[in-house]
This record gives C-alpha cells, structure tokens and sequence, in this order.
C-alpha cells in the first residue's frame, strides 16, 4: 500500500470492507434505526442535506450541496446522496436514494479501473428503478471508464520514459519552489529528493529543465 498517515488527509484515510460500508449506508438509510441512540433523525437529516451549495458535475451526477461527508447530487432524475472517493488506484461508491430507501456500495482496488465502482452503481440504480435510459448512460460511463484506463496507460508510460532518460540532474534545480496558497513550497535536494510536506519523491527528469516527480500516490508535473 502506499498510503501512509503522513502522506495525505484525509484521502485514503480509512479502511474498510463492503459488509461494514452496508452496515454504515443502512445507518443513514434508516435515518438511524438500525443502531438506536447515536444519532437522532433530525441530526441525520442535517448531516445529510446541503449544508454548502456547490455546482459542478463529478461522472454522471450533478452535485449541487455538500453536508457533514455527504454530497447531493441529481443523478437520472433522483436525488443521490453519496460518499465516493479513492487513493492511489482504490476508488469506493457509497451511496443512496433517500426516496426509494435503497443504497450501494461498490469498491475497486485496479488501477485505472477508478470509474467502474460508479458505472456498476449506476446501472444498478437504473435496473432497480426501470429506467428506460439505462443502456444510453451504460454507453457513457463505458466511454468514461476507457477515458480513465487510457489516462493511466498513458501516465504510467511517462513514468517509465521519465524513468528511462536518466538525465543528471543539474545543481541549478535544487532549491525551495513556493507553489502559493493551493500547494505551498516543495525542496529538492542533490539526487533529484523531493520533499512536499510529508510527502517524499524523486524527480525524474525529461529534458534539461522538464520533467516528472513520483510520489508514488501521485505524479506531479516539473515544468
């Protein structure tokens, strides 16, 4: 695994297993009942609903409001309510339709397979509830799923030139780079050592001055 405490917050900051994220999805899905006296329905309530509005579409949903871990998005004319996330080639759908009272959760752990726990809820959902679109929105998440595998062929042979081309690294490059508010400063020492905050990598140059830094969990680009 390469996730480690100190490299990243709070992406990849849990583990679990589908059974548990069923046992979880019901606890919100039974608005509580499930498990008696942790929290009251009018807290779920509110923990799910759209405490920040935001706007911006994520695969096939149309995410308008975020709660306490929660997104509302608009997917195929229901309303979804949704955990997804991933880290380094895992990626998990944990989510639920709060008129229907039905929820899914669907985990992978391939890499460049990051969209297919999404395609697989989506059709589910569809299938479920008879959607006549069912087989039009499996077309687009297919062509999503190959966008991401393509991506990621693609990463990893640039990864592999960058690996290959061996270029020294001149003494010119070492230093502090300030990154600003969204990254802060990032060091690299003598043998191309990167440091970003606790994260740690190596820089593996392309051209004099050009190149990639491999964190293992994520490829940053040297310009």
């Amino acid at each position: 695994m390469d996730k480690a405490d100190n490299s990243m917050s709070a992406a990849g900051g849990h583990f679990s297993t589908i059974n548990d994220l069923l046992k979880y999805l019901n606890f919100f899905i039974s608005e509580g009942n499930s498990v008696k006296g942790i929290l009251t329905k009018q807290e779920i309530n509110f923990a799910t609903s759209a405490i920040v509005p935001q706007q911006n579409r994520y695969q096939s949903y149309e995410r308008y409001g975020y709660g306490l871990g929660w997104e509302q998005s608009k997917f195929n004319g229901e309303s979804l309510t949704s955990r997804m996330g991933g880290y380094s080639g895992i990626s998990c759908h944990l989510s639920y339709l709060k008129d229907h009272k039905i929820g899914i959760v669907v985990l992978s752990n391939k890499k460049g397979m990051e969209a297919l726990p999404h395609l697989v809820a989506n059709y589910l959902y569809n299938t479920m509830l008879n959607k006549s679109n069912k087989n039009s929105i499996l077309e687009e998440n297919l062509k999503s799923l190959k966008r991401n595998f393509d991506s990621d062929l693609q990463e990893t042979k640039e990864v592999n030139e960058a690996k290959n081309t061996k270029i020294v690294m001149d003494q010119v490059l070492i230093g502090s780079y300030d990154g600003g508010e969204k990254s802060g400063s990032m060091q690299i020492t003598t043998g191309g050592k990167v440091s970003w905050g606790n994260l740690k990598g190596k820089l593996h140059l392309l051209t004099d001055s050009t190149g990639l830094i491999n964190f293992q969990t994520m490829l940053r680009s040297f310009l």
